[in-house]
């Protein structure tokens, strides 16, 4: 199969209000994770917990 590569993973939960300089906290989050160099960034929107 394919090469495998250690990684890490990390998940941060967070409510749709929080905001960072009036955008929305996730937005801050994941341009964050592009300067640092992160191979990838995911937001999911739950609906309830």
């Amino acid at each position: 199969m394919g090469e495998h590569i250690e990684g890490k993973l990390i998940r941060i939960f967070i409510g749709e209000g929080d905001r960072h300089q009036r955008k929305p906290l996730y937005v801050a989050i994941v341009h964050l994770a592009r300067e640092m160099g992160l191979g990838g960034a995911t937001v999911l929107r739950g609906i309830e917990g």
